[in-house]
């Protein structure tokens, strides 16, 4: 195909990434190539305090007492909440807030022309903010992995301190014992549809894309078991300071969370 020929005509590949894993390599071997890997010891986070908050009420008070910061979020209703609740938003440099979502009028943001960013999933990759400001994540652990609300998170290049809230700390069973079990689940499925929907006369699965789908299908599996505990090691990893007070919410405080949220989304929408 078009990237294997691309790859294989350069006199040198040279990729850089955090996130480097097995999956790459997996790629990189499948297109004939043997990757020399350079573990870089340099960690960007090195010493950024990370602190955990517990509660909707505390998230909020935190964030309205500082005049510069950036909130992460895994949904975008929760994302337009704080956005109504602390501040003016648009998408003009006079306004206080700039909210993007899947709703935003797609264009190039630079994200250091405003002192207040809220974003939803619609943000995980790729915009870099070098504004030197506080950063606050606010996850309901429903869409992206661990490994996405990281990249999510640096996003601002020079963190003051990060402050992330969790609002279930969910934990699961494992679907897969490993990865060959996703790759037998594939093709039993592909197998299925084809005899039974008659979507196709046979399986036209490459073996390369089955190995990459199955890796990727089985560390999701992984990252979903907890999904907390994931996001904190990753922290860990990227040399994150962890302020861990071990406290849990309890579930009077879960519900006093719940109701006040509800609160809010009715006034926006009669607002509206």
């Amino acid at each position: 195909d078009l990237l294997k020929k691309m790859f294989r005509e350069c006199d040198m590949i040279i990729g850089t990434d955090a996130d480097i894993n097995d999956i790459t390599f997996l790629r990189m071997k499948q297109m004939g190539f043997d990757p020399y890997f350079i573990n870089n010891t340099y960690k960007h986070n090195k010493g950024t305090k990370a602190c955990e908050i517990f509660s909707y009420g505390d998230f909020m008070k935190q964030l309205n007492r500082l005049d510069k910061w950036i909130v992460c979020c895994d949904s975008k209703s929760m994302a337009e909440v704080i956005s109504n609740v602390s501040g003016t938003i648009g998408t003009d440099e006079t306004d206080d807030i700039l909210l993007i979502t899947g709703d935003t009028i797609s264009q190039d943001y630079n994200l250091d022309d405003w002192d207040k960013v809220i974003y939803s999933p619609k943000i995980i990759y790729g915009l870099d903010s070098t504004m030197r400001r506080h950063v606050f994540c606010y996850y309901k652990e429903q869409t992206i992995s661990p490994k996405q609300m990281v990249q999510q998170v640096n996003r601002c290049r020079d963190i003051i301190e990060l402050r992330y809230l969790f609002t279930t700390k969910s934990c699961s069973n494992y679907k897969y014992h490993s990865y060959q079990d996703v790759k037998e689940e594939i093709v039993d499925n592909d197998l299925y549809g084809c005899n039974t929907f008659k979507l196709c006369e046979e399986i036209g699965m490459y073996d390369d894309y089955l190995e990459v789908l199955a890796m990727y299908k089985y560390n999701q599996d992984c990252y979903n078991t907890n999904k907390f505990a994931h996001f904190i090691k990753i922290l860990n990893e990227r040399g994150f300071t962890i302020d861990s007070k071990f406290f849990q919410t309890s579930i009077k405080g879960l519900k006093k969370d719940k109701d006040e949220l509800e609160e809010e989304q009715e006034r926006i929408f009669l607002k509206c």
